[in-house]
């Protein structure tokens, strides 16, 4: 068959099929590659934004604190959110260990609370005990100028008794303060 100038410009089937074939197999490569390559992305991004959340559940969940515990937080924002809640019941007061401590120390029960910040002095609070005092007749030996400084004025007894006791201050004494050093802490309770 002579060769045409309309048969030149044609291409056969068998290429057409072969190049359709191709186009098909590169497009296809390269759609997977794209959709992969998108995927990886939107994952890492993902991954990026979660990873403080991530971390924090993990802590909360397998932190190894067992829930119920009751812990001190030094963290301004106070208890962390996941888990844990404020112990309000700690709120101004220290931790004391349940049980007999030993050394003569109070047995505690579980949950019990007691005492106070300051304690207010009275006599049945000083134990029984005498001051050596001597007596004397005038206010220019004030209390404590005696022989032995210990002269009690304003008193006639003589000859000079003796083992009196007297009693100074006010009937209602001021508190005294009974809290140790310390620092303030928030007292978080796990929860979850």
């Amino acid at each position: 068959m002579p060769e045409t100038a309309e048969s030149r410009n044609t291409i056969s089937d068998d290429v057409l099929a072969e190049i359709k074939k191709e186009v098909v197999s590169q497009v296809a490569k390269w759609t997977i590659v794209v959709i992969i390559a998108l995927f990886g992305l939107a994952l890492s991004g993902w991954l990026f934004y979660i990873q403080a959340k991530i971390d924090e559940y993990i802590v909360a969940r397998a932190g190894g604190i067992p829930v119920g515990s009751v812990v001190a937080v030094d963290l301004p924002t106070g208890c962390p959110s996941i888990g844990w809640e404020k112990f309000s019941a700690g709120a101004g007061r220290f931790i004391l260990g349940e049980g007999a401590g030993g050394d003569s120390l109070t047995a505690r029960t579980y949950r019990d609370r007691g005492h106070n910040e300051s304690f207010r002095l009275t006599e049945a609070n000083v134990p029984a005990h005498q001051h050596e005092t001597v007596s004397a007749v005038s206010q220019a030996m004030p209390f404590g100028n005696g022989p032995s400084r210990n002269a009690v004025w304003g008193t006639t007894t003589a000859p000079y008794p003796v083992g009196m006791t007297s009693f100074w201050g006010k009937p209602t004494p001021d508190p005294v303060s009974i809290i140790p050093p310390f620092i303030v802490l928030h007292l978080c309770k796990k929860v979850a």
